[in-house]
């Protein structure tokens, strides 16, 4: 079976062809530049996924470990971190407020950076900035 079938697509590592079971050639360790976290059922400020998804949605912490990195650790690849991506909320810092709280519950200590996203039209900017 192939690496495609344990793991999210969207992560660029997936794509490599050389990623499969029966191959030998794996990274020694990666850092995941690009993942979302989702809970529109338990937070405010996701209502244009909540939208566009057409209900609920989520996509957790502990999914997150179960789908990607427990399944790269089983092949012997260290897992250093990642960085999140904003998944078009209603307000960035919001987002990342969440995302650094699960992270101090210990939920997400390895996301070591964020992609946020601010309205740089808003009269506030600067303060927003600076959250």
């Amino acid at each position: 079976s192939h690496i495609h079938s344990q793991l999210p697509t969207h992560h660029k590592y997936c794509s490599s062809p050389t990623m499969t079971s029966s191959s030998s050639t794996f990274p020694k360790e990666v850092v995941d530049p690009h993942h979302h976290f989702i809970d529109t059922a338990n937070t405010s400020f996701q209502s244009f996924m909540r939208s566009a998804a057409g209900g609920d949605v989520s996509f957790l912490p502990e999914d997150y470990t179960r789908d990607v990195i427990e399944p790269i650790s089983k092949l012997g690849v260290q897992f250093y971190g990642s960085v999140h991506v904003e998944a078009i909320p209603d307000s960035g810092a919001a987002e990342v407020a969440w995302v650094e709280e699960m992270s101090a519950a210990g939920r997400c200590a390895y996301v070591k950076a964020f992609v946020a996203s601010c309205d740089l039209t808003q009269d506030n900017v600067e303060e927003e900035l600076q959250k």
